[in-house]
C-alpha cells in the first residue's frame, strides 16, 4: 500500500506493510499534514511511473485500516474515480465521475452552491443521487438548476441532489455500494419460480433469497443472487469460488452440525479462516464470520426470522462500515410494555413487536404475535425489535425495556403540518 503524503510542494513517499504502521503513523505526526491519499500499484508523473506497491486495488478494507492504525488520521474516506460519458437530456460530457462516501465532503471541505450533499438516509435507501461541479453544470445545463433533474452515468439513471461551488472542480459524486454475494443452501429449497413444488408439499420456498436481497439493497449494498447450494460439499464449493469478485459473502442454512451443513467445512477448505461461530441471543443464536481471501462472510441461521434479526445486527453494520460511515449502528429507545413478556432460554432476546407514540408522548410497546423463527407474519407486522435481557425472565406490564426500530414509521404522520 503506497502512501503519498504532501506538503505544500514537496511529496515524500514512504510504503509499509503489516506490522509497520508505526513508522507511518511517525511519518504522519512529524510532517504535518491535513490530507493524504493513498494510491493502489504506480503512478506516472511528468511522464515517469513511480511506483511504490504491487497491489493493483485498494478496498474499503484498507482505508479501515488505515483509520485503524494511524492515531494521526482523523478522518479516511475510500473512493474510486472512472471516466464516464454523463448525459443529460440530449447534451453530455465526458469527465471524472467519483464514487465517494459521505465523510468525503467534509474531508475536502467542499462548499455547496445549491441543494444538499447525500445523507445517511440516502445510503439507507440506496438511492441513485450526484452532485454536479460547476463546469458540467455550464456545459449540460446552462442556466437551468440541475437540483432535482436527473442525469445518466454509464446508462444508469441519478438524481442531482446538489452543485458544487466554483472551487476548480468539475467531478459527479457517488456512492461506492458493496457488492454482496448472497447464497441460500438446502436440497429443500427451490425459487418462487418452481412454487408448484411446494403445493405438492415437496419444496419450501427460498425465503432467504429474496429477503437478504431486499435488505442488502436497503442498507446500500448491490445484491450478487449466487443461488441455491444443495445439500454437498461440492454444490457450495462452486458458489462460493463464485463470490471472488464480491465485497462480501453472505450465505444463509449451513452453520449449525447438522450432518447436511456443510457451509463451515467447506468455508475451512478454500483456506477461509472462521473468526467466531455462535452468539447467546435468540433468535439467531447460529451466526459465523471470518474472512475468505480477504473476503469477509458472514453465515446466518436458515431460518427466516433469524436470518433477518442476525442481518440488522451484524451484516447491516458491515454494510455501512464499508461504505465510510462511522454511525454504524441503530440507536436504541426506551419503550413501555404493553403486555407482560416472557422468554424462556437464557438468552438475549430479539421479539418482534411494534412501538407506536401516546399522545402523552410516551413511546410503548406490544408483541406483534407468535415469536418462532420461522413466523414471517409477525415479522412483517413488526416495526421494531424489543431487547429483552438474557436476566430477565419475566417482564411485567407497564416496565420499561430497550427497542431497536427498523423504519422511520415514528417520524411519519398521515396528516401533514407545519
Amino acid at each position: 500500500l503506497g502512501i503519498v503524503i504532501g506538503i505544500a510542494a514537496v511529496v515524500a513517499s514512504v510504503s509499509f506493510g503489516e506490522g509497520a504502521s508505526h513508522m507511518v503513523q511517525a511519518q504522519i505526526a512529524n510532517m504535518g499534514t491535513n490530507l493524504l491519499y493513498a494510491f493502489a500499484g504506480s503512478m506516472g508523473r511528468g511522464g515517469v511511473r513511480q511506483g511504490w506497491g504491487s497491489v493493483s486495488t485498494l478496498t474499503v478494507e484498507d482505508s479501515q485500516a488505515i483509520a485503524r492504525e494511524c492515531s494521526a488520521v482523523k478522518l479516511v474516506s475510500a473512493g474510486a474515480e472512472i471516466g464516464a460519458q454523463v448525459v443529460y437530456g440530449d447534451q453530455n460530457w465526458f469527465t471524472e465521475v467519483n464514487g465517494v462516501d459521505v465523510d468525503f465532503p467534509i474531508i475536502r471541505n467542499w462548499p455547496l452552491a445549491a441543494g444538499t450533499f447525500f445523507s445517511e438516509e440516502d445510503v439507507r435507501r440506496a438511492a441513485n443521487v450526484a452532485l454536479v461541479g460547476q463546469t458540467v453544470k455550464g456545459l449540460l445545463y446552462g442556466n437551468e438548476d440541475p437540483v432535482g433533474t436527473t442525469i445518466r452515468v454509464k446508462n444508469i439513471p441519478f438524481r442531482v441532489i446538489g452543485v458544487l461551488a466554483s472551487t476548480g472542480v468539475s467531478k459527479v459524486k457517488t456512492f461506492m455500494r458493496p457488492r454482496v454475494a448472497i447464497i441460500s443452501s438446502g436440497n429443500e429449497l427451490v425459487e418462487i419460480d418452481d412454487f408448484d413444488e411446494v403445493v405438492a408439499a415437496r419444496r419450501i420456498v427460498s425465503t432467504n433469497s429474496y429477503t437478504l436481497h431486499a435488505l442488502t439493497r436497503v442498507a446500500g449494498g448491490i445484491p450478487v443472487d449466487l443461488g441455491i447450494a444443495a445439500d454437498t460439499k461440492a454444490s457450495l464449493r462452486r458458489k462460493l469460488e463464485s463470490a471472488r469478485d464480491c465485497n462480501l459473502i453472505l450465505t444463509s442454512a449451513g452453520v449449525s452440525v447438522g450432518d447436511l451443513d456443510h457451509t463451515r467445512d467447506v468455508f475451512s477448505a478454500l483456506g477461509g479462516k472462521q473468526k467466531f461461530w455462535k452468539v447467546q441471543m435468540r433468535p439467531g443464536a447460529p451466526l459465523a464470520f471470518g474472512m475468505l481471501n480477504d473476503i469477509p462472510w458472514l453465515g446466518v441461521s436458515g431460518n427466516p426470522v433469524s436470518a433477518m434479526v442476525s442481518f440488522e445486527l451484524f451484516v447491516r453494520p458491515v454494510l455501512r462500515k464499508m461504505q465510510g460511515h462511522t454511525a454504524l449502528f441503530r440507536r436504541p429507545v426506551m419503550v413501555t410494555v404493553e403486555e407482560d413478556v416472557k422468554i424462556g432460554a437464557k438468552l438475549t432476546h430479539f421479539l418482534r413487536a411494534t412501538v407506536t407514540r401516546r399522545e402523552d408522548g410516551v413511546l410503548v410497546a406490544r408483541l406483534t404475535g407468535h415469536q418462532s423463527s420461522g413466523a414471517l407474519t409477525s415479522m412483517a407486522r413488526a416495526n421494531a425489535l424489543l431487547i429483552v435481557p438474557e436476566t430477565s425472565p419475566k417482564v411485567a406490564k407497564g416496565s420499561q425495556l430497550k427497542a431497536l426500530m427498523l423504519d422511520q414509521s415514528l417520524e411519519e404522520t398521515s396528516v401533514f403540518s407545519l
